[in-house]
């Protein structure tokens, strides 16, 4: 399913009730709920005008780009409105909408082998590549680097006044096409936003750099200790103090198995969060170790993932409290390509 990451709210959603509102649970999921929609919805423009014309309509009878912009609108000006959500899931309007959602097909593509280089190179020339209206002649697949989404071409209803094909979830022209043979996974589109969007990429890329650290073992003094797995016999653990350590500690198993953007999302949604875990409560240092044991996945696709989500939250919260964060490997194939990678970034701001 295209929206896997709702998947998980359903069933409390489904069971909400009035008397749950001031309870620990609701604040933890509604705060998780408020990361992952930070995480994975982008500014949507008109959306209350597209709103207004759609509202009415059965949500079974809504397009996967009218069920986005319904989800937008609604938790935005909710949450604006009444500064919660109570109203939208006291009354099943959220639940309803959200278990439509989850009905829609898987879009996630498989990643390309291209490296880091490769791919800042293809970005720079996003700019000189238009989407005039004979690209839906010639392609069957659209990808936005505005929003992230990919769909068939025949949604494109719509073009700006230079006549630009718009994409039918943003109302942006950043488009391109699948056989502008270009990669489509999540991590070049999420930098391809970050290169356009950001004035300051070059600013983003110091920061970045002075942030960010490789090691090869924890150390002792920082402040939060994010433990990422990929494995079928392990389980996650809980975000938890450990007095010996004198640190807080959680422990994620991602479970990757394939190539495509939904492992991309996998890893970066929960590096980005335990970045706004860091964030709300004011922790320093974070430390994401790369299992030596139990983490076993393709150093190209980890390492491009992890760049392109510390740089877009940084991005987004670029007067962070945080002031270090470090990467632990004591994989040495994975500390070569990663040194190789960061270097390739500077291209990025030339």
């Amino acid at each position: 399913m295209k929206y896997f990451w709702l998947e998980k709210y359903l069933k409390y959603f489904k069971n909400f009730k009035e008397e749950d509102i001031n309870t620990k649970e609701y604040k933890s999921i509604i705060n998780d709920f408020y990361n992952d929609f930070e995480f994975y919805i982008t500014h949507l423009y008109y959306s209350k005008e597209r709103y207004e014309l759609i509202k009415k309509k059965p949500l079974s009878k809504l397009s996967d780009y009218e069920l986005i912009t319904m989800f937008y609108y609604m938790v935005i000006e909710t949450t604006i409105v009444n500064g919660y959500l109570n109203e939208i899931l006291l009354d099943k309007s959220l639940y309803k909408l959200i278990k439509q959602m989850v009905k829609v097909p898987d879009t996630n593509l498989p990643i390309t082998d291209y490296t880091f280089k490769e791919i800042i190179d293809e970005i720079k020339e996003l700019k000189n590549n238009l989407p005039t209206k004979d690209k839906i002649k010639n392609n069957n697949v659209c990808a936005c680097y505005n929003c992230h989404s990919i769909y068939y071409v025949d949604n494109i209803h719509a073009v700006d006044e230079n006549k630009l094909l718009l994409c039918p979830y943003c109302m942006d022209n950043k488009l391109y096409f699948d056989n502008d043979y270009i990669p489509m996974n999540n991590t070049f589109l999420r930098l391809a936003t970050l290169y356009y969007k950001d004035n300051n990429i070059t600013d983003l890329v110091s920061l970045y750099k002075d942030k960010v650290i490789l090691k090869d073992k924890p150390s002792n003094d920082t402040s939060l200790y994010l433990d990422l797995t990929s494995s079928n016999i392990l389980k996650d653990k809980e975000l938890s103090y450990n007095k010996i350590n004198d640190k807080y500690e959680v422990s994620c198993n991602l479970l990757l198995n394939g190539h495509t953007s939904k492992e991309e999302l996998l890893i970066s949604s929960t590096i980005y969060k335990y970045l706004l875990v860091c964030e709300k409560n004011k922790y320093l240092e974070l430390e994401i170790n790369l299992n030596d044991t139990y983490y076993h996945y393709s150093n190209d696709i980890t390492i491009n993932t992890i760049i392109v989500t510390i740089l877009e939250y940084l991005s987004k919260h670029y007067f962070t409290n945080i002031n270090k964060i470090t990467i632990i490997s004591k994989n040495m194939e994975f500390s070569k390509l990663y040194n190789s990678t960061i270097k390739d970034l500077d291209n990025l701001c030339k």
